[in-house]
């Protein structure tokens, strides 16, 4: 049984509307468990031992509150106007505990859910996503598998896309590789140059090269700096083109066209 209620005497002067108002404002309820079919507050409920970000709970009148942990049983949704994010047993119908994040804003919505063979990410109500599974990384749009990668080898099912070509400067005999394909002009616009450093590359890094203009002629040289090819290369057309791969200290030649 809960301890009983206890409040001190009102002052017979103060026996009128206002004065039971602020008298009530004043009482705390003590209480080792309290029943009610509707509590009502327009400041704050908290417990005893509440201090922001420390310790207790709280709840004010504008419904903001602060707990420590907290269990849902069922589903817990969080929004703003029709932007939400939801977390439930079942996420978009498909079966499975997961989260839904919807931005209506942008018109996009995301599901992540664990299925019985699979971790997923994927567009809400498409198959477009990210499939995890025991043996591998599946990347799917529109029904299709784009790219599989497994403990064995990495799959692309449509072309191998590196990006427009950027344009690197010789400085000294080298350039710095931050992609796969480059354009290389000469220092100073000088009429030709010699290429015999690339740095930056980790090993298995693919490198693409052709000039930067047809007027300026570009040679990459065998055996200098950190280049080995099957002798000196000159790109002196936009069409010639020169593949390398990094294996551990500097670039070998896989390939070439002088077209």
């Amino acid at each position: 049984m809960p301890e009983s209620l206890f409040f001190p005497p009102l002052p017979k002067s103060d026996f009128n509307t206002d004065g039971m108002n602020q008298w009530l404002q004043r009482q705390t309820i003590s209480a080792q468990k309290l029943i009610t079919g509707s509590l009502q507050a327009s400041q704050i409920i908290s417990s005893a031992n509440f201090v922001t970000g420390v310790s207790g709970w709280q709840i004010d009148g504008d419904g903001n509150a602060e707990f420590n942990d907290v269990t849902v049983r069922g589903e817990l949704t969080v929004s703003s106007g029709a932007n939400f994010v939801f977390i439930g047993p079942d996420v978009g119908g498909v079966g499975f505990p997961g989260i839904e994040v919807h931005n209506d804003t942008w018109g996009q919505s995301v599901e992540l859910y664990a299925s019985t063979t699979s971790f997923v990410m994927e567009s809400t109500g498409g198959s477009d996503g990210i499939f995890i599974t025991s043996t591998g990384i599946n990347l799917q749009t529109d029904n299709t598998v784009r790219i599989a990668v497994t403990d064995a080898r990495t799959t692309l099912t449509n072309l191998l896309n590196l990006g427009d070509q950027t344009e690197l400067t010789i400085s000294g005999g080298a350039i710095t590789a931050t992609k796969s394909y480059h354009t290389v002009d000469t220092e100073a616009d000088a009429a030709t140059d010699n290429l015999d450093t690339i740095n930056g590359g980790s090993t298995g890094d693919i490198l693409i090269l052709q000039t930067a203009v047809n007027t300026r002629d570009v040679t990459l040289k065998d055996g200098t700096g950190n280049l080995a090819l099957a002798g000196d290369f000159v790109l002196d057309v936009i069409t010639d083109k020169i593949m390398l791969i990094f294996v551990t200290t500097g670039w070998h030649e896989i390939a070439r066209s002088s077209n």
